[in-house]
């Protein structure tokens, strides 16, 4: 007889499903570990653009401070004499802006309130005024002259000779129309270049009165009002002005604004974008009110009674992020930077 076979109680029954109470659990641990995700990746996320910002922020301000302190340092260079009653053979009354070492090797413009500096920027080239800087910072220029510069080949014989030159470096800085200045140990003289050409190992630069084919021109061709000439250990420079100024850059950060930037006009020439995400210049002037060779006291620019007191200049900038980084205010970092320079020049 064949044995059947038959169920008991306790038989193992095929699993066909979650329970709905089993799934809701694991519908709760996987939103948990979602959410979890989620949040570490935003948080990540917000601590890259912190760190990229703060990255950027510390960038523009050190090549910001770069670009300011350098110039400073040469302000009212000239050659080996860098004092302000230089001879000007160059026409006109009053010099081109960047070549008026008679107004001071610095010159500032002290924000005072919304849209108003003192002085005015009425003295500023067109193309500063232009861009419209920025309310509230300060406007700062740097006049100097290149500080390699290139040594007489051959003595004049008079102060109205040609002036012959061992070849200079940058030779396009010497050329014709370009303003230079001439000087010794005794005396110097800003000019006008006339027209320049090269020979061999030298150039020779003319200085004839009138006009070299651009603005403004030499008044007279003696480069000394007393009729001293000019030997082999004198140096001829190009003369080099910086402005610099807070405008509204031609970038756009992550928010599609323009961030501000500073800027700076070299000369002649056309401003340029330096740094971008600088949004404040503020400058104060150390002044020596005893001539013991130590500032007694910072002060601004309008409140500088004699420049030739000036021996050192406090720096301060505001960079920040450029783009956007958090949801705190404006959504920009920011931190000012400070830095005390001393003018080589000014001090005895």
């Amino acid at each position: 007889m064949t044995a059947q076979h038959r169920s008991t109680p306790n038989a193992r029954k095929d699993q066909r499903g979650l329970s709905l109470v089993e799934l809701m659990v694991a519908m709760a641990l996987g939103a948990f570990i979602t959410i979890g995700i989620i949040q570490m990746f935003t948080a990540n996320q917000e601590t890259y653009r912190v760190n990229i910002g703060q990255a950027r922020m510390q960038e523009g301000a050190r090549f910001a401070l770069e670009f300011l302190t350098s110039p400073i340092r040469m302000a009212g260079f000239t050659g080996c004499y860098s004092e302000n009653d230089i001879f000007e053979a160059i026409a006109g009354a009053t010099p081109p802006y960047e070549a008026d070492f008679q107004a001071g090797a610095i010159a500032g413009h002290e924000a005072t309130a919304p849209g108003v500096w003192s002085p005015g920027l009425g003295t500023l080239p067109a193309d500063v005024q232009v861009l419209v800087p920025t309310d509230g910072t300060d406007i700062l220029t740097i006049r100097t002259s290149d500080p390699s510069g290139a040594r007489l080949s051959q003595p004049m014989v008079t102060n109205t000779d040609p002036i012959v030159l061992r070849n200079p470096d940058d030779a396009n800085a010497y050329a014709t129309g370009a303003l230079l200045v001439i000087s010794d140990c005794q005396k110097g003289a800003i000019f006008q270049s006339t027209n320049s050409t090269e020979a061999g190992a030298t150039t020779t630069i003319q200085h004839v009165a009138g006009a070299a084919g651009v603005a403004p021109g030499n008044a007279v061709q003696a480069l000394s009002g007393d009729g001293s000439t000019y030997d082999v250990d004198a140096t001829v420079h190009a003369i080099e002005s910086q402005v610099f100024f807070i405008a509204p850059g031609t970038g756009t950060n992550n928010r599609g604004n323009n961030p501000l930037s500073l800027w700076r006009k070299s000369g002649s020439a056309a401003p340029v974008e330096l740094v971008e995400g600088i949004e404040d210049l503020q400058v104060l002037y150390g002044v020596d009110s005893d001539t013991d060779g130590v500032p007694n006291r910072y002060t601004t620019f309008q409140n500088v009674a004699d420049l030739s007191t000036v021996l050192t200049m406090r720096i301060s900038i505001t960079a920040n992020s450029v783009d956007v980084v958090n949801e705190t205010g404006d959504g920009l970092l920011r931190r000012t930077f400070t830095n005390t320079v001393a003018l080589r020049n000014r001090i005895n």
